[in-house]
């Protein structure tokens, strides 16, 4: 045979042709993404309830200015806060989100496995070995306020390690997406899901190395002792980057990504626009980032002289707004069915656009004095609203992450056909949605009231602010209670679904366009028998003249698999 002939044309062995062995040494090497995700979504759950139950802890703690019940000073109790938030953020919402890209992507392009997939597998328990030693830097009196200079240490190098993982993931997912996608899908039909992962790791492999070299600086601030006892309370603004307006809306890109593609589904009328969408999905990346970083917002210096961080607060808001518009083509022209993963996904993009929104008002300082100092206009300085170095920003934040665990809540109601081959519980999703969205509306409002009102953001040794904060605080203590009430539901939903004995209803799947659905309920190991060939962002329909004709959500699952399985074969 000589170089310029043909291969001879042979039938491609199955792909999905082995199914992994139960065994606990089969769960720590494995290398099926569907197992590693799990992995990522079981544990952050856990520890998304326990910082939701810290974060409760410190938010009643402050609405009692009059002394400490819980903790014996103000130094406890920055802790007790600064473990909540760290938990939350790090040991729940990242790593959840991490795990459902981690199960889905490969399926949304058509792979059969992750990028490295050895590696992804490394990264989860990586993560938790950096969890579980951030943990005891705390409990050790480490922590950003410990008095235990050697535990400090430790919180720093866990927390470096913590978010090492993550951007291990991240890597592999974003490698994933960029070199293992299916036959005929180029990025601009990857699912909306996919895309706002795509765009999530990337925003994450830029933003943790600055965490990681702040943490850098801080271990040898404190081990070589250049930073006295009493000064390490400050420590706690490390994670401000990723915390803080507009940064913090790093988390609600996959909250966007998911309700595009979730709500298409359930009302069966998939988002139009659909490259209107993943512009808009990358555009709150980059005017999250670029104004937090490259304007060295990182002090949180707010004068007009920091116009990126100013305009990259309010240009925020419009992606945000193009989506939620986009998406409600498809709310109002489909079958609207009630359901908590569609409920979960509006409600989410409205609290997040909130959040956003509400934002605005920390920008009115700057914007005055910069007016008043460069025009002929004068503003009375003293009655311009300061919101900056007060609780304000933790209404915010708490705004972001309840949109985000509604988000969640959605993406797991949805998905769980294809993550444990049965529905999850519809009562206790809208449960978990309704107490997460009133939460987190509570948490921000009593935050940002109390912000208003002067006190000052935590942590911070003495509990101070106007008349009426500790009433404020209560508001938002009684939100965060409402958060708890939903992490435990969506917890103990997610985890029993998981572990129940038997098959249940069978497969039990919804009926959506992208090719995840191509696939059995759970998906085999490998995915596919065959590696699917796409012609367009919804490969499932291709062919229809009416993008609503197909099946509603519900039907049948073995009538959904069959229509799938023509429509990915009329598809080649």
């Amino acid at each position: 045979m000589t170089v310029i002939e043909t291969r001879p044309e042979t039938e491609a062995p199955p792909i999905g042709n082995a199914v992994p062995p139960k065994t606990l040494d089969a769960l720590v090497g494995s290398s099926d993404h569907k197992t590693i995700g799990r992995t990522w979504i079981a544990g952050g759950l856990v520890l998304l309830t326990a910082a939701t139950v810290i974060s409760g802890l410190a938010g009643f703690e402050a609405s009692d200015l009059g002394g400490f019940a819980l903790v014996e000073d103000g130094d406890q109790f920055a802790q007790l806060w600064s473990l909540g938030r760290v938990l939350f953020l790090f040991g729940g919402v990242l790593p959840i989100l991490v795990g459902l890209g981690t199960f889905l992507v490969p399926l949304q392009i058509g792979a059969p496995a992750l990028a490295f997939a050895r590696g992804a597998s490394g990264a989860v328990w990586t993560w938790m070995v950096g969890i579980g030693l951030l943990i005891g830097s705390y409990v050790l009196n480490g922590g950003p306020g410990g008095g235990q200079g050697d535990f400090v240490v430790l919180w720093a190098t866990s927390l470096g390690v913590v978010a090492l993982a993550l951007m291990w993931a991240m890597t592999i997912l974003a490698t994933t997406i960029l070199g293992a996608r299916t036959r005929g899908m180029s990025l601009d039909r990857v699912p909306a899901t996919t895309w706002s992962f795509f765009v999530f790791s990337l925003f994450g492999l830029l933003a943790l190395p600055l965490l990681i070299a702040e943490l850098v600086i801080v271990y040898v601030q404190v081990r070589h002792g250049f930073l006295p006892l009493g000064s390490r309370l400050g420590l706690t603004g490390v994670v401000d980057s990723l915390s803080l307006a507009p940064t913090i809306y790093w988390l609600g890109i996959p909250v966007l990504g998911i309700a595009a593609d979730v709500i298409g589904t359930h009302t069966s009328r998939p988002v139009r626009a659909h490259r209107a969408v993943l512009a808009s999905i990358g555009m709150l990346g980059i005017t999250a980032f670029a104004s937090e970083f490259f304007s060295f917002a990182s002090s949180r210096t707010a004068d007009f002289n920091n116009e990126l961080l100013i305009i990259g607060v309010a240009a925020s808001i419009l992606p945000i707004l193009g989506v939620l518009g986009l998406v409600g083509d498809s709310l109002r022209q489909g079958t609207l069915r009630m359901t908590t993963a569609l409920l979960g996904s509006l409600i989410a993009g409205l609290v997040l656009l909130l959040a956003s929104v509400t934002s605005l008002l920390a920008q009115a300082a700057p914007v005055a004095v910069f007016i008043d100092e460069d025009t002929p206009v004068s503003f009375d300085l003293d009655r311009v609203l300061v919101l900056n170095g007060t609780t304000f920003h933790d209404g915010i934040r708490g705004m972001v992450l309840a949109a985000t665990m509604v988000a969640i809540i959605s993406a797991l109601h949805h998905w769980a056909p294809k993550l444990w081959g049965r529905r999850l519980s519809e009562p206790l999703g809208l449960l978990g949605v309704a107490s997460a969205a009133a939460g987190g509306v509570l948490w921000g409002l009593g935050s940002i009231l109390a912000g208003i009102d002067d006190q000052a953001a935590y942590p911070v040794a003495d509990l101070v602010g106007g008349e009426n904060v500790e009433f404020f605080n209560l508001i938002a203590a009684v939100g965060m209670v409402l958060v708890v009430v939903a992490a435990v539901t969506v917890t103990v939903n997610a985890l029993g679904t998981a572990l129940a004995k038997g098959s249940g209803k069978g497969p039990d799947r919804w009926t959506g366009a992208t090719l995840e659905w191509a696939t059995a309920s759970p998906p085999a190991f490998g995915n596919f028998e065959r590696a699917p060939v796409v012609r367009s962002a919804l490969p499932l329909i291709d062919g229809k003249s009416d993008t609503g004709s197909g099946p509603a959500p519900g039907d049948d699952a073995t009538a959904a698999d069959d229509d799938a399985t023509t429509d990915l074969e009329s598809s080649r």
